[in-house]
């Protein structure tokens, strides 16, 4: 086997095992961008675009505002949940993930017609319970998924908000090649 025959062959595999993730951010501010096993990156404001290649696996995505330095910032965030390559290297299992909190608008696409878009019902911080907002530097950066909150938090019937809906909240999809993770809404 020569060395190109080996590359080609690698990256055929490598791709079926991974998928591209591009990743939009539409708020005014710049955020920090985790992913479960890489490293965190910074998504400029205003429409800046990423795209990442991640490996099959379960994965935890999400970001917080790049000036939030408070501990609450990492915990009280809206994540998009991802079991790439589930049972079959070409289906996915996705969901968003409210039940810790919210932070920003998320929405998850894919490029398959098949698959539902997942996404916040909602801006959630302009119905947040004063005790249950996260502040930095005087900003309500998030809303905690509590007791006092839960009852707008299950409003939202398009992501997850409590273990209960784990299983009706998740999407199944087949022989996608990428998703789009927005952050915010497009202002138009």
């Amino acid at each position: 086997m020569t060395l190109k025959q080996f590359l080609i062959i690698f990256v055929s595999i490598n791709a079926c095992f991974s998928r591209r993730i591009d990743f939009l951010n539409h708020l005014e501010e710049n955020i920090i961008v985790s992913i479960t096993g890489r490293d965190d990156f910074l998504l400029e404001n205003n429409g800046f675009f990423k795209s990442i290649e991640v490996p099959k696996g379960n994965r935890t995505i999400y970001a917080k505002y790049a000036y939030c330095k408070i501990n609450d910032c990492d915990e009280y965030v809206t994540k998009a949940q991802f079991k790439i390559g589930y049972i079959a290297k070409n289906l996915d299992l996705k969901y968003i993930d409210l039940r810790s909190g919210y932070n920003f608008y998320m929405e998850v696409k894919s490029s398959s017609e098949d698959c539902e878009t997942s996404k916040t019902c909602r801006e959630m911080l302009t119905v947040c319970p004063k005790s249950t907002m996260v502040l930095a530097d005087k900003n309500l950066v998030a809303c905690k998924n509590t007791k006092e909150s839960y009852i707008k938090f299950l409003e939202c019937d398009t992501a997850v908000t409590s273990d209960m809906n784990v299983v009706g909240n998740t999407q199944t999809c087949v022989n996608v090649q990428y998703y789009t993770i927005t952050f915010g809404k497009k202002q138009i």
